[in-house]
């Protein structure tokens, strides 16, 4: 009997843990405003971008170098923690931390990088970025990586 009762209790208390469970960590009006786009800084001839969405209840953003010649010459894909109402924080490699390409001695070193974001755009030090039109480079990376 008293084995009854404690699986009865052990079931209980999963259940309930799986209840509390939301269905983004972070869902917001901020999240819902940038997720599912794709949010670049462009020039002439590259540039980078940032493409955010959700997979299995948790928030990422797939950070996105441009090249003249190539839809996507690099990416990174972190998870997305909220810091507060207008800003998220991800991680990304020290060579992209800046919002572009950069040299630098430890390359693949993990930086935390905070995101501001406002109505317009998205903001990444001096890096503005914004939703543009027929700009969907994410999907070649999920094309390649698909090969």
């Amino acid at each position: 009997m008293k084995i009854k009762v404690l699986v009865l209790c052990i079931l209980l208390l999963i259940l309930a843990g799986c209840k509390n469970k939301s269905s983004s960590p972070i869902k917001t009006e901020t999240w819902n405003h940038i997720v599912n786009k794709e949010w670049s800084n462009l020039d002439i001839w590259a540039g980078s971008g940032m493409y955010f969405y959700e997979d299995e209840d948790d928030a990422y953003c797939t950070f996105m170098i441009y090249g003249s010649g190539v839809r996507v010459a690099g990416h990174y894909t972190s998870k997305v923690v909220k810091n507060s109402d207008n800003e998220i924080m991800i991680q990304l490699p020290t060579r992209y931390s800046k919002g572009h390409l950069s040299d630098v001695e430890d390359e693949e070193k993990l930086v935390e990088v905070i995101l501001s974001i406002n109505e317009n755009a998205i903001l990444l030090d001096d890096f503005e970025f914004k939703v543009i039109p027929d700009v969907e480079n994410y999907k070649y990376i999920n094309e390649f990586e698909n090969k």
